[in-house]
């Protein structure tokens, strides 16, 4: 299993922060200034149709739940202001 840090690339209502397709594969873990709006995961990463893509597991959709409702980042989740 390889994971990687995943950049944020969607919008954060709804289903956003959870669906694979609204993030990038980066090759560094990334500056983000603490705020409400998810700016990067930790994931394991899984190739769909020759894009890398995050496997989000039910524990990491939880994690994201509760860093947008908390405003608190978690060692997978982190956010950034608007």
């Amino acid at each position: 299993m390889a994971f990687g840090w995943f950049v944020f690339n969607g919008n954060n209502s709804c289903d956003g922060p959870t669906d694979p397709a609204n993030y990038c594969l980066i090759k560094i873990m990334p500056d983000c200034i603490c705020g409400n709006e998810i700016c990067a995961i930790y994931a394991e990463i899984n190739i769909v149709c020759c894009k890398m893509r995050p496997c989000i597991t039910s524990q990491l959709q939880t994690e994201i739940t509760i860093a947008k409702l908390t405003g608190k980042p978690s060692s997978n989740v982190l956010l950034k202001n608007c």
